[in-house]
């Protein structure tokens, strides 16, 4: 694709996009989304950290670079939006309403209806924020090199062998709501590609990647059709399942016993087969797909081992809805992912590695 609108190049925003957010003093492109409480007051949006000066502000798009002045500023460490800025803005009544939206709207866990779209709508109406902020470190959990857990992923990594990666779940893992699965600039891809591309980066080894995963399945479905997966006889398979698992109230021993079914069935294929489990991402609490989630935390580390890392994808989501809301980091305002945060299950699974 080249250039796209900012004048970033591919490879360029690639290595922004998986510089983890616990590292350095340099946060690139935090999304954001811009809410009016409808009180006249100038918008402001929470950031992960304490910025010391905000080097841009772009659309998510990337195709818009807003100005400081009028459409932004840093005032007592907050970004404010001064009325008449040409920064995308959606009032809190929008994102919870009291009437029913067929279509556009969730039912609300305390009452009323939750906006809920698919597609770039989500995307469409956020911004792009990269800032210095050296007065302030991370401090959330912190991804571990765990690549002495995988020992034959590391031979054939650096043999400069064909290495076939597979990942399995649900439609977090298949792509929603990344840019480039959605069609929308700039077309960041799903964090398996993105996984995938840092690997083929950094290793002699030339990494297949086969996703696997299909939207709207729960970890039954998944040990129900391992076997599939197995046939390919993966070096290594991606296992993140979840979400879907959670809003249905799926027991962790359930769940558990689920995800080492499917290991199971792919080691009766490879037996030198090893994996990487993800833990999901949380659901959006004011709505009904908030379940059980978390957890699957304790039981996808206990299933952790020679073999089999674990990454919490859940305890890193938990830690940024601490500093910023839900509708800043959502493709769907319900259980999706935007670039942001689909950024983040790419950073913390290649730490594997790279940490």
């Amino acid at each position: 694709m080249g250039l796209i609108h900012d004048g970033v190049d591919e490879k360029r925003r690639t290595e922004r996009w998986l510089e983890p957010l616990w590292h350095g003093d340099t946060m690139w492109y935090e999304s954001c989304m811009v809410i009016s409480d409808n009180e006249g007051s100038e918008p402001y949006v929470p950031l992960l950290f304490e910025p010391e000066n905000i080097v841009t502000v772009h659309h998510s798009r990337m195709d818009v670079q807003y100005e400081e002045g009028r459409d932004y500023a840093l005032k007592d460490g907050r970004l404010i939006f001064p009325h008449g800025s040409g920064v995308p803005v959606v009032s809190r009544r929008e994102l919870i309403m009291e009437e029913e939206a067929p279509g556009e709207s969730m039912p609300g866990r305390e009452g009323g209806y939750v906006l809920f779209h698919e597609g770039s709508y989500f995307h469409d109406r956020q911004i792009a924020v990269t800032y210095m902020h050296s007065r302030t470190g991370w401090q959330g959990p912190v991804p571990a090199n765990q690549s002495r857990l995988l020992p034959h992923t590391a031979r054939k990594l650096a043999s400069g062998e064909k290495f076939k990666l597979a990942v399995y779940g649900d439609s977090i893992t298949e792509g929603a709501n990344a840019s480039g699965a959605v069609g929308a600039p700039p077309y960041m891809p799903a964090w398996p590609q993105l996984v995938a591309q840092d690997l083929n980066g950094k290793y002699p080894a030339e990494v297949h990647l086969t996703n696997m995963a299909k939207g709207g399945m729960q970890s039954d479905w998944g040990r129900a059709n391992a076997g599939d997966v197995a046939e390919l006889r993966p070096d290594l398979t991606i296992i993140a399942f979840g979400m879907n698992d959670g809003t249905h109230g799926r027991s962790a021993a359930d769940f558990k016993a689920n995800i080492e079914s499917i290991m199971d069935t792919i080691r009766a294929k490879k037996k030198d087969a090893e994996f990487v489990l993800v833990s999901p991402m949380l659901a959006n609490p004011a709505t009904f797909f908030a379940g059980n989630q978390a957890a699957y935390v304790a039981v996808l580390q206990q299933l952790s081992g020679p073999g089999r890392a674990f990454v919490d994808v859940t305890s890193l989501h938990a830690h940024l809805l601490r500093h910023k809301r839900y509708a800043d980091m959502t493709g769907n305002h319900i259980n999706h992912p935007n670039d942001f945060l689909s950024r983040l299950y790419a950073q913390a699974i290649t730490a594997i590695w790279n940490a």
